[in-house]
């Protein structure tokens, strides 16, 4: 289930996305962020992570199969933040990253009503942002769908069979009037 979900987003996210650098699965890495010793950052900038919801409710609707209504997906769009002086240099006034909307519209562009399998469609539906990075813009975009777990369909390692009664009845319908 997860992987599955996880590699689609992923595909959807590289192919669609310009300028991604980065892809993976969400642990937290902002909470450890450093820079390596040679100045790079752990992981190529802009990178997207994806968190996927734990401890999701699934109701079952027969046949083996589980729906999770709602199966809420949650990106963290990670994108550098600049802080460089103006072009002229005359004053100390700082440049702001323009990109980072672009690359989540990007991101909206991509997610936005894309099925993975056994999900319904994908609709945003929270973006906020997490302004406690240095040199760091953390966006979040919450997306909502609903996802059947088809995985442990009946019979489960079973062989179908024929039920233990036949139906032997001849129906007549009889017209008004004959």
């Amino acid at each position: 289930m997860e992987k599955a979900t996880y590699t689609s987003i992923k595909t959807q996210l590289k192919t669609y996305v310009p300028g991604l650098k980065h892809v993976g699965l969400w642990n937290n890495q902002l909470e450890y962020w450093r820079k390596k010793e040679n100045g790079e950052y752990v992981f190529p900038l802009p990178a997207i992570f994806i968190e996927l919801p734990e401890g999701a409710q699934s109701d079952q609707i027969g046949g083996g199969l589980n729906m999770i209504d709602p199966y809420d997906i949650t990106i963290h769009i990670i994108h550098e933040k600049l802080n460089e002086p103006d072009l002229d240099g005359e004053d100390l006034e700082q440049e702001e990253n323009f990109e980072v909307f672009d690359f989540k519209k990007a991101v909206y562009t991509a997610l936005q009503w894309f099925r993975f399998p056994g999900s319904g469609p994908m609709n945003k539906f929270s973006d906020s942002a997490d302004h406690d990075h240095d040199n760091l813009y953390h966006y979040l975009q919450g997306y909502r769908t609903t996802w059947i777990e088809d995985t442990n369909v009946l019979p489960r390692d079973g062989q179908d069979v024929d039920p233990p009664f036949t139906w032997d009845k001849t129906i007549e319908i009889e017209k008004e009037g004959e």
